[in-house]
């Protein structure tokens, strides 16, 4: 399989879903059709099942990895003030870090930031990622 190491900050879409099923040794990548399709273990269930994996915008998938690595977010860590988080309305930005690590990822939703730093967390600041991913 031919691969582009892409920086985690930089990950967006198909390309940062497919990054969160590496960190995540329930689940299974494949290609099927010429499209990457997850398959995903459900502890629930006890199996696999075909459904897309897109832990970035299904809170179905991306809440529980928030639960699992204790993801905080905040709208601005990089301010002074001591004001907790006032506002996620639209086109807000949303930064999350895993707790004890001090690198923030930067998303326009929890899942997408939180995403961000759950493949950080496990696989590094960088990640290879297939060409054929669009």
């Amino acid at each position: 399989m031919n691969t582009i190491k892409v920086d985690v900050k930089e990950l967006k879409g198909t390309y940062l879903d497919y990054a969160v099923s590496l960190s995540q040794t329930s689940t299974k990548t494949f290609l099927e059709d010429g499209e990457v399709c997850y398959k995903v273990f459900s502890e629930e269930h006890g199996d696999f099942f075909n459904e897309l994996y897109e832990p970035s915008m299904d809170w179905s998938q991306g809440g529980p990895l928030i639960d699992k690595y204790q993801v905080v977010f905040d709208t601005d860590p990089f301010s002074n003030s001591n004001q907790a988080p006032f506002h996620t309305q639209h086109g807000a930005t949303i930064w999350a870090r895993i707790p004890d690590t001090k690198t923030w990822f930067e998303g326009s939703t929890h899942l997408v930031a939180a995403s961000k730093a759950v493949v950080a967390h496990v696989l590094g600041f960088s990640v290879d990622i297939p060409r054929e991913l669009k």
